[in-house]
């Protein structure tokens, strides 16, 4: 596992593909701001103290919906960097 502190500007996202790669699984963490999260066919709205665990082959990505920055905490296994 390797945890990282993100910060995401208003508006931020993954990118408009969603991805799958390699890996048991991740965890995200909102510190503070919303952050509407893909995961396959379903959307979810995190906000703060919100969590999710996900199956990180199933295609994923996620877009800052708050009005300004989202702090979280992305918990990837096995680490990614």
């Amino acid at each position: 596992m390797g945890p990282i502190w993100g910060v995401l500007e208003k508006g931020a996202t993954s990118g408009d593909v969603s991805v799958g790669h390699p890996g048991r699984g991740g965890i995200l963490f909102i510190h503070t701001g919303r952050l509407e999260f893909i995961l396959g066919n379903e959307r979810f709205t995190l906000e703060e103290g919100d969590s999710i665990y996900y199956d990180a082959r199933t295609p994923h990505s996620y877009k800052n919906i708050a009005e300004g920055e989202t702090l979280l905490i992305a918990v990837p296994s096995p680490a990614s960097f």
